[in-house]
């Protein structure tokens, strides 16, 4: 019976066996539980069954019986029926990695061999040269030269007077050095009668007209034969002897 209102409403007995025989009822019970009948305290004479009492069959049954109200009687599991694993953690059912054991191979009574490394002594350069003489490997003498013969043919083609030597040219690539990390707001500070502004070394060197002069006309190339089609072509002829 698949009506639901059915379910409901308490079953009798003779439904009840309708619905073991018929298999609605997947899991066998234990036991049917009867109910008093309807008639169960009336003074008339109570039904009886028909047949022997060691062999009930619902045939057997009065009709106040089957009327009654029943229920089924399963048996209730009980914890005895768990698995004993059932209460372990998971983590006992883990499987266990091996775990990788190092091996060392050593014998007693002897020192562990050295496997550092044997330094080997800094080679240092021994630099026995002054600046000055360490500066001219780069600007030798014949660069200094070639500067200075570009510098004078400039200053004849402005119709300036003066020629300027090697050595000022020297004087003047050391102020430009000394420029670099003792500088000042204006050049002709380095001239000054100053304490605070004068330096001593470039002002002993070089005069500031022959540095202002050398300022003027230098030149690392002929104007009158330069290479239009390279845009260095000014400082080509230095960039050829520095390399």
């Amino acid at each position: 019976m698949s009506d639901k209102r059915y379910w409901k409403k308490p079953l009798t007995l003779a439904e009840l066996l309708e619905e073991l025989e018929s298999d609605s009822i997947p899991q066998v019970p234990k036991g049917i539980v009867i109910f008093p009948p309807e008639n169960a305290n009336d003074t008339c004479d109570t039904d009886e069954d028909s047949g022997d009492e060691n062999d009930v069959v619902p045939n057997n049954l009065p009709g106040v019986q089957l009327r009654a109200q029943a229920e089924i009687d399963f048996e209730v599991e009980s914890d005895n029926d768990w698995d004993s694993d059932d209460g372990l953690p998971l983590s006992n059912f883990i499987e266990r990695r091996p775990k990788n054991s190092k091996t060392f191979a050593y014998t007693l009574n002897k020192d562990l061999e050295n496997s550092f490394l044997e330094w080997q002594p800094i080679q240092n350069v021994k630099n026995n040269r002054s600046p000055g003489t360490t500066f001219k490997i780069f600007f030798d003498k014949d660069l200094v030269e070639e500067i200075v013969n570009f510098s004078n043919v400039y200053s004849q083609q402005k119709n300036r007077t003066g020629d300027i030597t090697v050595d000022e040219m020297y004087c003047f690539l050391g102020v430009l050095l000394v420029s670099g990390y003792a500088s000042v707001s204006r050049r002709h500070m380095y001239w000054q009668n100053c304490d605070d502004t004068q330096n001593k070394l470039i002002s002993a060197a070089i005069s500031r007209d022959g540095f202002q002069f050398i300022m003027s006309n230098l030149h690392c190339n002929n104007n009158t034969t330069l290479d239009k089609n390279d845009k260095y072509c000014k400082l080509r002829p230095l960039f050829n002897n520095l390399n």
